[in-house]
């Protein structure tokens, strides 16, 4: 994330990594994203974009930007194969469409990690879920999701005999003045009913 005010003008490249969907129910990350590509490019700074999901919502006005931030980026990642696939058929097979991962898979874990497990009370043995806790883009209802992120944990937990801790992808400071359906917490919650592991 930039702050305003940084001067793009002195940096050797601009990386756009994760921070939120592109798609046109957020389509303030487009915006941003934008913006933020056009004074680089103006600047003659290179933009790489890294770790994005795109899609699947895109109005016409919002695939127009998307596919003008994807050509001026020397790379753009995206960070599942929807996504890839979506990006080439914007560009009409042009630009560099990477497939990767996202990028939180090669952060080095903390130092004081082994005191933190400890203090959690982790297995010795165990994997990091997180999860946003609505289903707006998957094309399931509510509860149907939480059912099938269930089945998803419950089949990573057997097949790799480990266990998986939920941390949540969004969360609150604080109480929740309503039910809290709109935050992790909620969201792994329901996960955890249906879990069977």
């Amino acid at each position: 994330a930039l702050e305003l005010g940084v001067d793009i003008s002195g940096m050797d490249a601009v990386i756009i990594a994760g921070g939120g969907n592109l798609n046109s129910t957020g389509s303030h990350h487009i915006f941003e994203r934008i913006a933020v590509a056009r004074v680089a490019g103006l600047l003659g700074v290179p933009v790489y974009v890294s770790s994005q999901t795109v899609g699947p919502l895109l109005v016409p006005e919002d695939r127009a930007l998307v596919r003008e931030l994807a050509s001026c980026a020397t790379v753009f990642g995206a960070r599942e194969r929807a996504t890839a696939v979506l990006m080439r058929e914007i560009l009409e097979g042009t630009g560099n469409v990477t497939q990767t991962l996202d990028d939180a898979l090669l952060l080095e874990p903390a130092e004081h990690r082994d005191e933190l497990a400890r203090r959690l009370q982790l297995p010795e043995r165990y994997v990091v879920g997180s999860f946003t806790f609505h289903a707006y883009s998957t094309g399931l209802a509510r509860e149907s999701y939480y059912r099938e992120l269930a089945r998803m944990v419950d089949s990573s937990a057997v097949e790799r005999d480990i266990d998986v801790g939920l941390m949540p992808h969004v969360g609150v400071l604080g109480t929740l003045e309503q039910d809290g359906s709109d935050n992790g917490v909620y969201g792994h919650d329901r996960i955890v009913a249906y879990s069977g592991s």
